[in-house]
């Protein structure tokens, strides 16, 4: 929870420090200069506090000397049929990725007209703003709390599998799109939208928990049936596949993108012209409806398709209980 408010509170303020950054350089509103400075800046922080993650971490579990090469790990990875499933789920899912990187450049141009400060300088828009990011993260916090207690009575498979769900909502978003392409920045059209993003945002908050759980009964799994535990193997399958997802978004974006002439000539022009009082979302349809398209369907086709793998994924809440006590017993006699 705490990673995705600094998460989103980040997003925001790299565009927003970048621009005024940038105005300190003298330049024009795309914030070039701005970004790469904040950025930098942000790194450096980030890298000095990832430093402390692991302070005052115990090893609950022995390691082994024993160490795979990479192709011994993709073998280890792939051979493990539930981590299988994962692996495939997870790069099924990987047009998810979109989200991150077309939401803040959709919303600066269509509810803060070219200027994410405005969000902040003018009060309909700070409502607006609040109501549409808002609902998708109170979706995704209350996901995340309430997932460990739902494990507890619902098998994490099966909470996996329901998050395909959330590819309706998902959808649904570019509909109203496509029914006022213009008006979405009125409140009504907001609160529908808000509501849309509030169940959205539960199936992502829902799949980023039980992935990581379901990693980790893979990892009992795999210690269950060969006595090895791939502990750091599997998790940085977990890392390979959000690294691959950021690919294959980035692919998807640039094709369509490439389709309606966004490109940095054009993007200047843009610019430009809002600058000098068009809107985005009447002058620029093509451009508005190009991330629109991008921030829905395909990350909704991906939520969609990525259970299928996951249908008949073979660790049950009942199975995993079963391998835990016969491990637990092993691990004594270890000692």
């Amino acid at each position: 929870i705490f990673a995705s408010v600094a998460a989103g509170l980040g997003i925001v303020s790299v565009v927003a420090l970048s621009q005024a950054a940038n105005k300190a350089f003298g330049e024009s509103e795309n914030a070039q200069k701005g970004f790469i400075v904040v950025g930098i800046a942000m790194t450096i922080v980030s890298s000095i506090l990832f430093e402390c993650a692991g302070l005052g971490v115990k090893e609950r579990v022995p390691n082994t000397d024993e160490r795979k090469t990479m192709k011994e790990s993709f073998a280890l990875m792939w051979n493990c049929k539930p981590f299988r499933r994962l692996l495939i789920s997870g790069i099924l899912r990987a047009p998810l990725q979109l989200l991150a990187t077309v939401v803040m450049t959709l919303f600066t141009y269509y509810y803060c007209g070219g200027d994410l400060t405005n969000a902040f300088s003018n009060g309909k828009t700070f409502l607006t703003v609040v109501i549409i990011g808002g609902a998708f993260f109170i979706g995704q916090f209350g996901a995340t709390a309430l997932c460990p207690v739902l494990m507890k009575k619902i098998d994490v498979k099966t909470l996996y599998n329901l998050t395909g769900f959330s590819a309706l909502p998902m959808a649904l978003l570019f509909v109203t799109y496509l029914i006022a392409p213009t008006e979405l920045a009125k409140i009504g059209w907001v609160v529908i939208d808000g509501v849309l993003l509030l169940f959205a945002g539960i199936g992502f908050g829902a799949v980023m928990i039980c992935q990581s759980v379901m990693i980790s009964d893979c990892i009992d799994y795999e210690d269950y049936h060969h006595n090895y535990r791939p502990d750091g193997v599997f998790f940085a399958g977990q890392s390979f596949i959000q690294k691959f997802s950021t690919g294959i978004a980035s692919i998807i974006s640039a094709y369509v993108y490439a389709a309606v002439g966004y490109s940095d000539v054009n993007i200047e022009k843009m610019n430009t012209a809002i600058a000098n009082g068009a809107s985005f979302a009447t002058d620029f349809q093509n451009y508005s409806k190009a991330m629109w398209f991008l921030l829905t369907i395909p990350p909704a086709i991906g939520m969609a398709i990525s259970i299928i793998p996951t249908i008949k994924y073979e660790i049950t809440s009942k199975s995993h209980q079963e391998m835990l006590n016969v491990l637990i017993e092993r691990h004594k006699e270890a000692e």
